[in-house]
């Protein structure tokens, strides 16, 4: 009998600031790009167990599970993705956050509630890891 037991969420991942993509805003950002950097969702993604296909070129959560992305390809058939309750419940305000901490551009000054909030990749890192915290996801940023 094939065991079908969920699995228990992720508790704690590593951001790889190598193959982390932030702080060029949110056109050219992604889960996954086709370069292989990823956002900070999209490396949680990954820990969690999200297939590549999912994620690559998907700009979104909503996007991996079947919702149009207007600058991005379709992806496959939703599936069962391990994605947690809090990272689809839809206008979620801690996910919306991490997307647009991740995407902050500190040479531009991305104005609205993080404007003097976010001077630093330490202070994006603090922010991105508090935001997890919310949500009983721990963070260790590592290179």
């Amino acid at each position: 009998m094939a065991d079908t037991k969920v699995p228990e969420p992720v508790k704690s991942f590593v951001i790889d600031r190598l193959t982390w993509y932030r702080g060029h805003g949110s056109s050219a950002s992604k889960l996954l790009r086709e370069d292989g950097k990823m956002c900070c969702v999209g490396i949680y993604g990954r820990a969690l167990g999200v297939p590549d296909a999912y994620l690559l070129n998907l700009g979104t959560v909503s996007n991996s599970l079947g919702e149009k992305d207007p600058y991005g390809p379709v992806p496959p058939p939703a599936r069962n993705l391990p994605w947690p309750e809090w990272t689809i419940k839809r206008q979620h305000g801690d996910l919306s956050d991490l997307y647009t901490v991740n995407d902050y551009q500190l040479a531009m000054g991305g104005g609205g509630k993080w404007e003097g909030v976010i001077n630093s990749e330490a202070d994006r890192e603090a922010v991105i890891a508090k935001l997890f915290a919310k949500n009983g996801v721990t963070v260790t940023f590592i290179n």
